[in-house]
This record gives structure tokens, sequence and C-alpha cells, in this order.
């Protein structure tokens, strides 16, 4: 889901991308902004982005429900849960740590 809306407890937060599982789909499908954020949340950052403000988004996302939080910069992948950075995703665990920009 690209340009996805989430309500959180500081206001509406929109992750660049999300996936949820067909069950989650059924809750949030027809919603203006998700009442549950889906299990994972991606940011696709940029040079203006601060570190302070990633992690209140990932936070914001945890609690909103997501399972997996994801930071692309330059296209490589950093991964993380509400317990901290992994080096893979747990929920996708073959999705590569970097995604190729010279194709």
């Amino acid at each position: 889901m690209p340009e996805c809306a989430i309500k959180t407890r500081k206001g509406t937060r929109v992750a660049d991308v999300a996936w949820a599982t067909m069950e989650r789909v059924k809750t949030i499908k027809h919603e203006t902004e998700c009442s549950i954020a889906p299990e994972i949340c991606i940011e696709v950052l940029s040079n203006s982005n601060t570190d302070e403000e990633m992690e209140g988004k990932r936070m914001l996302y945890f609690e909103s429900g997501a399972q997996e939080v994801w930071l692309c910069l330059d296209g490589d992948i950093r991964f993380y849960t509400s317990q901290g950075r992994l080096e893979r995703s747990a929920i996708a665990p073959h999705f590569p740590g970097r995604i190729s920009l010279d194709e």
C-alpha cells in the first residue's frame, strides 16, 4: 500500500509504503486512516530526515500495531521491531538488505 495513513496518538502519520496480511486488510481497507497499522511500515528516507524524527515515527507505528518498520536510504534497508534493529526481516526474511538503484 503506497502512502498509507495511520492513526497514532500524535495524529496521522503516513508510511511511504506498507504491507498487511489479508486479515488486517479486512479491517483497514475502507478506512481513510488505518485504525491499526499494517504489519510492515516502510519509510523511504531523504537526507533531511533526522534520526530523532524516524525513531519517533517508528515508535508511533509500533504503538499502532506495526510488527516491523523498515527504513530505506539510498537503497540500504534497515529492519526494526519494537525491540530494536534486526539483521533481516522476521516477516519477510528473504527480502534483501539492499536494493540496487542502478537499474
